[in-house]
This record gives C-alpha cells, structure tokens and sequence, in this order.
C-alpha cells in the first residue's frame, strides 16, 4: 500500500501557503490582468461585429447605403464606437454613430498606431462587397490599438492591412 510521507505533505503544505500568500498580497492585480485581457477580447470581438454587419449589408436607422461599417477610436478615451460610414468619406462623423461600447473599470485607451506612427485617433473601415479594409482612410494600413490599466499593464490589439487579428 502507497502513501504519502511527512515530508511530501510538508512540501505540498508549503507550496499552497506560497500560493496562497501571493494571491492574497496582490488579489488586484490578478484582477487587473482579467479585465485588461477581457477587454482586448470584446475588442476583438466588436472588430469581428463591423466586419460582419459589411458583409451582410446590415442597414443603419432603416436605411441602405453602400458604405461600410468601421470603429472609431481616440486616445485617452475609455470608449469607441462603431459606425456606419453613410457618406462613404473612410472616415467616422458624428452622425453615423450606432453604438458606443464602454471599457471596463479604470482602462483606457493609452495608444493608437497607424503603421508605426502614433495617431490621435483611429478610423477603421470595412467596405463591401469584397470587404476592404481602410484605416485612417488608406487601404493597406496596420493598425495598433493599446489599451492600459491603471497599473500601466497594457495589451495591444493588431488589425493588419487584410484584416487579420492578433493580440
């Protein structure tokens, strides 16, 4: 019959009171970390969510247009939004918003990159039929979004010049 020493419950004792102890000196910053990475993922989520209502022609307040569907963002904010671009102009104005979404507690948006060059604000379009993708009105672009905590941890949110997605 197997069992168990002292000495492995000694061992197995002290590396859960280890544990156990991190979490309870820093039980915040775990938290930070979740919502900081829970917010790059609705982000990504919301990207997927434009590029969908383009390639399914999804009206904005009852009307057709053939415009695309895009994201705005700004820094410094802790929201953006997403458009319908009615006047086909590549770009957000104030009467094509259809939804702002809110990010979580204390993040914000800290950095908006268009290649490698940091930008105020940030224009991301998806245009139909065949869904290209403009950022900052230029097909071809790389987009970079980073979003901050207030424990300056950061995660960074990638949109390339086809579409693609990494964080």
């Amino acid at each position: 019959m197997k069992s168990f020493t002292l000495i492995e419950m000694l061992i197995s004792f002290i590396v859960l009171a280890i544990l156990a102890g991190i979490i309870i000196i820093s039980p915040g910053k775990g938290a930070n970390i979740y919502r900081l990475k829970n917010a790059s993922f609705e982000l990504i989520s919301q990207i997927d969510k434009a590029r969908a209502f383009s390639l399914s022609n999804i009206k904005f307040n009852n009307l057709t247009f053939s415009g695309g569907w895009g994201i705005n963002f700004n820094i410094n904010n802790n929201f953006y939004i997403i458009f319908a671009d009615i006047n086909q102009n590549k770009y957000f104005d104030a009467n094509e918003k259809s939804e702002t979404i809110y990010l979580f507690d204390n993040l914000l948006i800290s950095e908006l990159k268009v290649n490698s060059l940091s930008v105020n604000t940030l224009d991301i379009i998806f245009e139909p039929p065949n869904i290209k993708i403009y950022i900052n009105g230029i097909e071809g672009n790389k987009a970079y979004i980073t979003i901050k905590d207030k424990d300056n941890d950061t995660e960074t949110v990638t949109i390339n010049a086809v579409g693609g997605i990494d964080y």
